[in-house]
Order: C-alpha cells, then structure tokens, then sequence
C-alpha cells in the first residue's frame, strides 16, 4: 500500500496518486486507488467514469468493496492485463477521524490487498490533525 500526502491542500497529491495508478496499471498490474482524504474528495474527478458508490458507502454498509470499485478503462496496448480500480468519496464528511477510527476501514484495506497487487491511497494531510495519524495505523 501506498500513501500519498501532502502538509498542505493543492500541492499536488491528486495528480500524483492518479498517474502512478496509471504507470503502475498498464504494467500490467492490478491498482485500486482509495480516496482517503474525506474532507476534500477530488479523485473522482480524474476517473469520472469509475465514481459509483464509495468508501462512506462502504463503510456504511450501504455497499461492499465490489459493489463501490468503479474500474477505469485502460487504453493502448500498454494496459498488458493490467486493471485500475476506484473507490471514490464524493461527499464531504463532518468526522473523518471517526472513520478511520472504526475497525470498517482496515478490514476494507485488508480486502484490497488480497485483490490487488497495488493500492494508492490519496491520505488526509498530515496536519490535519486527527484523522491522520489514525489513517497511518491502517498502513502496513
């Protein structure tokens, strides 16, 4: 697992997790990207056409880790097998730091490791005190 963070907002995690999930896809690996910063979603904008259900509904139980991975189309011969997968959050949430507090989010995590070779996460900012020092115990 991979996460990707930044001390403030428009340093340019986004752009990053997005086109390392791409390199690392059309190796010809199996990528899923989490979009774990709650507070301001903005993966769904570079895969529009993998937003579906996400990580809250997961969490929920509105969903299951299949039902909310929305896969993202690998063009050109390049793409090799390879698949990207997406669980976006689209709303804002009011608690993050609950979140990632419950046991939900590391059996989510433990389920995407099993399924994927990669996973790339997009982390809340390191100062942005709770939730991230909870999200870096998730991390193995």
């Amino acid at each position: 697992m991979i996460a990707v963070a930044a001390a403030n907002g428009s340093e340019g995690k986004t752009p990053v997790v997005a086109n390392l999930a791409l390199a690392i896809a059309t190796s010809g690996k199996r990528v899923l990207v989490i979009s774990a910063d709650l507070r301001k979603p903005a993966l769904y904008a570079f895969f529009p056409e993998a937003s579906r259900a996400g990580l809250l509904d997961v969490l929920s139980g509105r969903s299951d880790l299949d039902e909310a991975t929305g896969m993202v189309h690998l063009n050109g011969s390049g793409a090799a097998g390879g698949r990207l997968g997406m669980i976006a959050t689209s709303p804002r949430f009011r608690d993050p730091a609950r979140l990632f507090d419950s046991t939900g989010i590391g059996l989510i995590f433990d389920a995407a490791r099993l399924l994927f070779d990669c996973t790339l996460c997009r982390a809340p900012p390191p100062l942005q005190p709770p939730e991230h020092p909870l999200f870096l115990t998730l991390l193995h």
